[in-house]
């Protein structure tokens, strides 16, 4: 829930030996003495005849100079270009430039030694967090140095070369499609569902977390000749596992949900009762060149395309219900099945049934096919920069705090449920609702222990 302040805002962070200040027009002159002054009460700015020679000003005169105390809505912060006018983060000029020598310089290669690999990994890591759908570009690259463990010189395989190669697609297009901040922290859901995979096919639901009539359900019955490559007791040497089927189910719904409503940055929950494939999604990649590797080069493509953040949660399979009848209810045809969904889970607002569309469902069947689809340089509609005026208002609304395990929430009393305590409730494995009410209560953390940071112990 969000308040409105009662003065204008004004923060100030330390980070290191670098202060981060943040400050509405009003009060830009107020927090800019307020952190000098803190700087000066713990470093003298005076010389002292015991000085050495080598003592440099507190306060560094070039940087001053360069403009690091100008207030501004573009700033070069930790070595991060921040753009807080749009709400983007860039890799400065001449990272952008060191990201496209890399991937020019490596391109031609057939092979190169291990140490240039490991340090080609690494700056592409660092890289990757400016770079919208970067972070699930790496499982081809990562499993080089898996499946040749103990070669001193890499072999580059024509796979490794294609995933390079969409790495220069979006090399190239970096100043025109920046990372939304809001993609690199965790938020509120603006959607929640459940998403549920079988030999048959895949199927689940989305819930509009705003919207309690904007309810989604889904379901895709996979290829004859996809349903036949899932390893079982019968079939021990098919190239699909299940965690395979549960991490396209995932991909799919997200796919789904995009082409059917609008996504403009917008964090979206699916439960899952397939721990690798969430377990796929959250680190973005594998080691290997198996089919969820593919798969999620096309959760890279999907994000970086349609603009979301998707957010699997592991949760117990036997609560997955609604997901798992989708996934399983095949012998039914549409008007069957929605009849039967009506009966069985009626819900407000009712259910509209979702087809994916023909290009989401080649490029799934291409990703367990072992075939990667070229990434698409062609970057999405880029955000309309604000027009900025000359002052703010008097207040401003808090930003909501960003919860994490070392913040104890405390109920408001003037708590209310959201649309997801009350009829889809029934539907929405307890796992998922106990994450998303985390985000609907509202909280502040507990005052400071100070000046004693933790409590005493007995001698």
């Amino acid at each position: 829930m969000m308040h409105l302040a009662q003065t204008p805002l004004q923060y100030a962070d330390v980070y290191m030996d670098d202060f981060i200040g943040l400050s509405q027009p009003t009060t830009a002159t107020q927090t800019l003495r307020a952190i000098l002054h803190s700087i000066h009460s713990i470093f003298r700015p005076e010389s002292h005849p015991d000085d050495p020679p080598t003592r440099k000003p507190v306060l560094s005169e070039s940087k001053l100079a360069a403009g690091d105390g100008v207030w501004s809505t573009t700033k070069q912060i930790l070595g991060w270009l921040i753009d807080l006018s749009v709400q983007t983060l860039q890799l400065l000029p001449h990272k952008a430039e060191r990201l496209h020598e890399l991937i020019t310089t490596i391109l031609p290669l057939r092979r190169t030694s291990r140490r240039k690999w490991y340090k080609l990994l690494g700056e592409l890591k660092h890289m990757a967090t400016a770079i919208p759908g970067a972070k699930h570009q790496f499982s081809l690259l990562q499993n080089v140095l898996v499946d040749q463990p103990n070669a001193k010189r890499v072999r580059l395989n024509p796979i490794v070369h294609a995933s390079i190669q969409g790495w220069l697609s979006l090399a190239t297009t970096l100043t025109s499609n920046p990372q939304p901040i809001s993609a690199l922290v965790p938020a509120k859901p603006e959607f929640i569902g459940a998403v549920d995979a079988s030999g048959q096919g895949l199927g689940g639901f989305w819930i509009s977390n705003t919207n309690t009539t904007h309810n989604i359900i889904f379901r895709h019955q996979f290829p004859p000749a996809i349903a036949a490559e899932l390893i079982t007791n019968t079939n021990p040497h098919g190239t699909l596992t299940n965690s395979d089927f549960e991490l396209a189910a995932v991909i799919m719904g997200a796919a789904i949900l995009s082409t059917n409503t609008p996504l403009h940055h917008s964090h979206i929950w699916s439960a899952s009762d397939n721990t690798p494939a969430v377990s796929w999604c959250h680190r973005g990649s594998t080691s290997t060149q198996t089919p969820n590797a593919y798969l999620l080069q096309w959760l890279a493509s999907l994000t970086r395309d349609m603009s979301f953040v998707s957010c699997p949660v592991s949760v117990p399979g036997h609560t997955n219900t609604v997901a798992y009848f989708c996934s399983r209810s095949f012998h039914l045809n549409e008007q069957e099945f929605l009849a039967e969904l009506h009966q069985r889970f009626p819900i407000s607002g009712g259910w509209t049934f979702a087809h994916p569309s023909p290009q989401h469902v080649s490029r799934m069947i291409s990703a367990m096919s072992f075939r990667m689809s070229p990434l698409d340089s062609r970057p999405p509609e880029p955000d309309q920069p604000q027009q900025l005026g000359t002052s703010g208002q008097a207040s401003a609304r808090n930003s909501t705090y960003t919860q994490s395990p070392s913040m104890f929430p405390t109920r408001s009393p003037y708590y209310k449920s959201s649309p997801t305590d009350t009829a889809p409730d029934t539907y929405l494995p307890p796992v998922l609702q106990s994450a998303v009410a985390w985000w609907e209560t509202p909280f502040a953390p507990l005052d400071r222990r100070w000046p004693t940071w933790d409590s005493l112990t007995r001698d």
